[in-house]
């Protein structure tokens, strides 16, 4: 009771008034909030406006997020040179193996072996970074080209098929999103030079339907300027339109084909739209190396410069003026998240058709079963045909059902039984005695005693 109010004297006559006793206590608990405002939580000064209304922003935890490149294209072209130059960085030259070596074998018993692969942190978004690029024998090496571009559609199968498996583990212990994807994010696609192949477009166009193109013309420093334009503008036309009169191998090809389009924010940022003048388009034209410049490479900072040199000159694999490989390199770094996203959506649709497959062989399994047993029962009871035993065994499952019913009803009634006790048994064995009819009435009644003394 005496929580704000003053200590009370001891002699009655000297009691203060109770209106002065309300009024000391209401402004003793104006003081005390008015304190506690000022000096905030334990007592701190200004602890309110130090504070502020901002919430502290929670501490990102770090990931992984995988990007997956695939090459493709003829023999000869420099597909490793490329994978060389676009994943090089100063100071580290990535050693890949030797492009003579890439055979159709090798790919086939151990494609992650001509896979590499760099990474870097983000610390702005906590993310690592794992760059893949999947290096692939020259299709020019195999007779069959139209079995190469099975096998590459094929791989690419595979690596989603991966995934999928790895969603519906159920011994998986990890989330998701900490398991190495295996998804190829897109494709290059290496053009040769100065002609453009019936062959490359039906290439082109299977390999388009499960994964994005990149065009790329390489060796782009064995034609003039001139022919440069012209035959970029052809390539542009034809994988608008590949369906061309008189071409045998493309048959059945009538849609335009699945070439990646990046968002019109990402080629500023690269800078293929900066001047109006000259945009760039793809395909891209692109000079790789394996040399590099010695003198950028002592500079301070180091450069990775690679270049080619002849007798009338160089020809600057990271020049604007020589070769779009600086564009391109900057796309495929910079728009990682844009291709992951179409990576995802193109994911889920070819998850949906393979689910549904599933469902639908599965369905056929069944029924083949169903069909199988009833011609088998048929042959064992003369007499019956095949589809009167179908018939019959369509049925049987609803029969097995009201059997398996009937037994669980004669388990209860058996249970309740059995947990009745001696007792209630014997209070029970004269009330049916007595409802039982007998012919005899003169001994119904001793009966009934006789039954009565236990």
């Amino acid at each position: 009771m005496s929580g704000n109010l003053p200590n009370l004297p001891s002699s009655p006559g000297s009691l203060p008034d109770c209106r002065l006793l309300r009024q000391d206590s209401q402004v003793s608990q104006q003081t005390s909030v008015a304190g506690s405002q000022s000096h905030g939580p334990s007592g701190f000064p200004h602890a309110a406006e130090l504070l502020g209304t901002i919430r502290p922003s929670p501490t990102k935890m770090w990931k992984h997020r995988y990007f997956k490149i695939l090459i493709v294209g003829d023999s000869g072209l420099g597909k490793t040179t490329l994978v060389r130059a676009l994943l090089s960085v100063p100071g580290q030259r990535l050693e890949l193996h030797d492009g003579t070596e890439t055979s159709a074998e090798q790919f086939r018993k151990n494609p992650e072996a001509l896979c590499s692969s760099i990474s870097w942190e983000s610390e702005s978004d906590r993310t690592v970074w794992v760059y893949k690029v999947q290096d692939t024998p020259g299709y020019g090496d195999n007779c069959s080209i139209m079995s190469n571009i099975a096998e590459m559609v094929a791989y690419v199968e595979r690596q989603n098929m991966m995934y999928l498996r790895a969603e519906q583990d159920t011994r998986r212990a990890v989330d998701l999103a900490d398991v190495e994807d295996p998804r190829v994010d897109l494709c290059i696609f290496c053009l040769p030079p100065h002609r453009l192949r019936p062959i490359d477009l039906r290439y082109m166009h299977e390999l388009g339907r499960v994964c994005a193109i990149v065009p790329v013309i390489c060796k782009a420093d064995s034609m003039t300027m001139a022919e440069q334009a012209c035959f970029r503008q052809e390539v542009v036309s034809r994988l608008g339109n590949p369906s061309l009169a008189g071409y045998t191998a493309l048959a059945g090809v009538t849609a335009p084909i699945n070439v990646l389009q990046f968002s019109e924010a990402t080629r500023m940022r690269a800078g293929l739209g900066a001047s109006p003048g000259k945009r760039i388009m793809p395909p891209f034209l692109v000079v790789a190396a394996n040399e590099f410049s010695g003198e950028m490479a002592a500079a301070d900072p180091p450069v990775y410069w690679p270049e080619r040199k002849y007798t009338y000159g160089t020809a600057e694999a990271f020049n604007t003026e020589h070769s779009d490989l600086m564009f391109l390199r900057k796309l495929l770094l910079d728009a990682c998240e844009e291709v992951g996203a179409a990576k995802r959506l193109r994911y889920q649709e070819w998850r949906r058709r393979r689910l549904e497959q599933r469902g639908s062989l599965r369905g056929l399994l069944s029924r083949a079963a169903l069909l199988g047993v009833a011609c088998a029962v048929a042959a064992a009871f003369a007499g019956m045909t095949p589809s009167e035993a179908l018939s019959s065994l369509r049925g049987l499952p609803s029969v097995l059902r009201q059997e398996e019913d009937v037994s669980h009803v004669f388990q209860q009634r058996r249970r309740r039984r059995s947990e009745i006790s001696d007792a209630d048994l014997r209070a029970e064995i004269p009330s049916e005695v007595q409802d039982v009819p007998t012919s005899e009435p003169a001994q119904s009644q001793p009966q009934t005693k006789l039954f009565g003394l236990f």
